[in-house]
């Protein structure tokens, strides 16, 4: 009964902390209560103690809850086992570097991408994107990559275009503004697709020949990284 009673409470404080992802405002003790379907005497209790640990935290002024600092603690320690991203990072600046446009790593969480690596472009004009962010796998080139490569598409034309071709192209799917990016996979020591690599920025600098030399470009650096994680 004793295991049965702990394995509820770590439940439910794993349903608190997710219930609390995105929120940065905050949420009220009787809305999160409600939320995740459990007593707002028992939320507390969980609450003070995720609070005591550094998991969550409470505004003085509005007494909402949102995330703490240990959660980014935490997450940083599982992107830093990520050894793709290591590898990774020194491809991406020299393709920055060599093309000025934003570069990001994502990888597949379920229902959303997560962006685990980032190098921002040093024109004044680029997306923006941080290290941490879920965003959607149906907008944006890196996210229909992952989802084309997923399997989950497999029937739809779009995404048997991609799996063709070997990369993904977007134009102002996320956000309005004539954004564009280009994805590729990358592929671990088992040849399968582990993480997406995109380039992104205003969509007038994605045509003709630049974006040929784009695509020429991140089929080098893919390949690269991959190989470095041992793909053959």
């Amino acid at each position: 009964m004793m295991d049965t009673d702990n394995v509820r409470a770590v439940e439910r404080s794993l349903d608190i902390l997710e219930a609390l992802v995105g929120q940065q405002r905050g949420v009220g003790l009787t809305e999160l209560a409600k939320s995740i379907g459990i007593p707002k005497t028992t939320t507390l209790r969980i609450l003070k103690t995720l609070a005591q640990r550094g998991y969550v935290k409470q505004a003085q002024d509005t007494q909402y809850y949102s995330l703490g600092p240990q959660t980014l603690i935490v997450g940083k320690g599982f992107l830093d086992q990520l050894n793709y991203r290591a590898v990774a990072f020194s491809y991406m600046k020299k393709l920055r570097d060599l093309i000025d446009e934003s570069v990001s790593l994502y990888i597949m969480t379920d229902s959303k991408r997560l962006c685990i690596e980032r190098v921002d472009s040093k024109q004044p004009l680029r997306t923006n994107v941080s290290v941490g962010d879920l965003l959607p796998l149906d907008k944006g080139a890196a996210g229909k990559l992952l989802l084309a490569y997923s399997g989950r598409k497999c029937e739809h034309p779009e995404y048997q275009q991609i799996l063709r071709d070997g990369y993904a192209l977007s134009h102002g799917e996320r956000e309005a503004g004539g954004l564009a990016g280009i994805a590729m996979p990358i592929r671990d020591y088992r040849g399968e697709v582990c993480a997406a690599l995109s380039i992104s920025g205003p969509a007038h600098r994605y045509t003709g020949e630049r974006k040929e030399q784009y695509i020429q470009l991140m089929r080098e650096t893919v390949w690269s990284i991959s190989q470095e994680i041992g793909c053959r």
